[in-house]
């Protein structure tokens, strides 16, 4: 089994799904700017951390509490300021 072909492979197709799904995202808001995956990366990030990475169970647990505290940010904080509570919260 060649490794590096299998690496590649694997590279390109996440490559090509995450070009994908960014020009999806630009042709739904109408509008494209280069932090447009900033907020869906730093919450992946916190559930990763928060999961540990390799556990799955503890990455499903941890995006179940990334998801449960969302709400609370929006409720306790105005509108520009609810990202950043949540990530302050973790």
């Amino acid at each position: 089994m060649n490794v590096s072909a299998i690496i590649a492979i694997n590279f390109l197709i996440g490559s090509a799904m995450a070009g994908a799904a960014g020009v999806l995202i630009g042709v739904y808001d109408n509008q494209v700017w280069p932090t447009m995956g900033s907020l869906p990366a730093y919450k992946a990030l916190a559930i990763v951390v928060l999961g540990g990475l390799g556990n799955i169970p503890g990455t499903v647990l941890a995006s179940i509490v990334v998801d449960w505290l969302k709400p609370f940010s929006s409720v306790f904080s105005p509108s520009p300021f609810r990202e950043m509570l949540w990530l302050l919260w973790l």
